[in-house]
């Protein structure tokens, strides 16, 4: 019991002084990654519609085009009068429409900001409420997928210490594996979150899935490699594990927009409300199909997730006054 009032009193004083040092970002700042989402979403709307008009002028968007307002990019001419005109009668068909021109989603537009001269302009960028999200179909892939991802992430993270005890008697040995472990999991936040970055979260996803099913497949061979094996095959389960809580954010950001981001997380991660209870039913099965039975069973759950991954296509709901695929 002392340890648990240490470490809670460590986490409150460490979790006060961070929110004592959280800011929002300057306007400079926001206004620089208003034109990155800018210039992403173009090139991806060049590549879908060929869009030969448009031009790309360090991070800028401008439109040369004035036969279709409703595929300007950037336009300060494109008014929330010739938005509700193009949109109204089919915004329902094509999930990807602008919202920025619908009534109703008028409340949810953010600043938008136009610098003076040719330097800088971007048009209203609107992100997705809650309820408008639960109305897409791929935010119960990706909830699938956490869910698929979580029971093995529990599962691995309440009973390696147990599963090791089986045959390491060296109760040292495994607190140095927990603890190595941790800094795996650390690091995993950051290095498949650079690969996001650099990828997609898609191909982030399918990865940190794959590899995961592969290293449950084959966690209790183990027993035969011995220490060695344990080691390196429990620091790769916590390094996938801390992959997705820096992919699935990332997933319901770009997917969804920034601005309601916090409460669209919160939901996919009720996910986890149903893998939680999973686990320990699934662990009465250890009585009839032993260890690596549960790790086979875990590890289907992350094949699950992988052919989901696989499955899954990634669809910008955030848009810039744009149409596109």
């Amino acid at each position: 019991p002392t340890m648990f009032l240490i470490l809670a009193a460590t986490y409150a004083t460490m979790q006060f002084i961070g929110c004592m040092f959280l800011v929002n970002p300057s306007e400079e700042l926001q206004k620089q990654w208003w034109t990155q989402q800018s210039s992403t979403s173009s090139d991806e709307l060049r590549e879908i519609q060929d869009m030969d008009s448009q031009s790309l002028d360090q991070g800028n968007i401008s439109s040369t085009s004035h036969d279709a307002p409703s595929r300007r990019v950037g336009s300060p001419s494109l008014t929330q009068e010739s938005n509700n005109d193009q949109l109204s009668a089919d915004d329902e068909e094509d999930p990807t429409t602008p919202l920025t021109g619908r009534k109703q989603n008028k409340q949810d537009k953010q600043e938008s900001f136009e610098s003076s001269g040719d330097t800088w302009t971007s048009n209203v960028i609107t992100s997705l409420k809650p309820l408008q999200m639960l109305r897409k179909l791929n935010f119960y892939v990706l909830w699938l997928i956490f869910l698929c991802n979580g029971i093995a992430l529990i599962f691995v993270a309440v009973a390696y210490k147990f599963f090791g005890m089986v045959f390491i008697e060296d109760d040292h040995f495994l607190a140095i594996v927990g603890s190595t472990a941790s800094v795996f999991n650390c690091l995993g936040r950051i290095i498949w979150g650079l690969l996001s970055d650099q990828l997609s979260y898609k191909v982030a996803l399918v990865m940190l899935s794959g590899t995961m099913t592969a290293l449950l497949l084959t966690f209790y061979s183990s027993t035969l490699g011995g220490k060695a094996m344990y080691f390196i095959w429990v620091c790769a389960i916590f390094f996938c594990i801390g992959g997705n809580f820096s992919l699935f954010p990332t997933a319901i950001g770009r997917c969804f927009g920034p601005k309601y981001v916090a409460v669209n997380y919160g939901l996919l991660f009720t996910s986890q409300m149903v893998s939680g209870p999973l686990v320990p039913l699934l662990s009465y099965t250890i009585n009839t199909t032993q260890w690596y039975g549960l790790m086979f069973i875990t590890a289907g759950f992350s094949c699950g997730g992988f052919v989901l991954a696989l499955l899954y296509r990634p669809k910008r709901y955030m848009l810039l006054g744009v149409r596109g695929k």
